[in-house]
């Protein structure tokens, strides 16, 4: 029972940032079409990450581990996000923050990845509390 939470956690970082592919608006606009590194390198690093989040749900009996999965997960999201902003910026198509709704799919798809890096985060912080758990119960024995 001591592995729940941070499987939840892994889990909807897992889901949340496989919900990233389901938004048109940044795979097919501007960045994409006018950036030949974009669409490939921000999906395949997204599912990726998406996949790594999802297999480091398994493994719970190395904690030690899974804490550094966990980590290298989020670097590689951070790689992500940098690719996901930076391809916008390039192309010019940075969505402003503006009332009107035209632009509220990419602003979706570019706060996924900060939503799971957050998952992540709690993920990352549970493991630590597990292990310092388990520390302390292998003092008590």
């Amino acid at each position: 029972m001591i592995q729940r939470i941070q499987s939840i956690y892994l889990l909807a970082a897992s889901l949340v940032i496989g919900g990233a592919f389901f938004v048109d608006e940044v795979w097919t606009g501007p960045a994409a079409t006018t950036q030949v590194w974009f669409l490939p390198a921000s999906m395949a690093i997204l599912g990726l990450v998406a996949v790594a989040a999802f297999l480091s749900i398994f493994l719970y009996s190395n904690r030690v581990f899974q804490r550094k999965f966990v980590t290298a997960v989020q670097v590689l999201l951070l790689t992500g996000i940098v690719a996901l902003f930076g391809g916008q910026v390039m192309a010019g198509t940075l969505p402003n923050a503006t009332s009107s709704g035209d632009s509220v799919g990419e602003w979706i798809v570019l706060a996924i990845p900060l939503a799971s890096y957050v998952f992540l985060y709690l993920a990352r912080r549970a493991i630590d509390a597990d292990i310092r758990l388990v520390k302390s119960m292998d003092r008590l024995r």
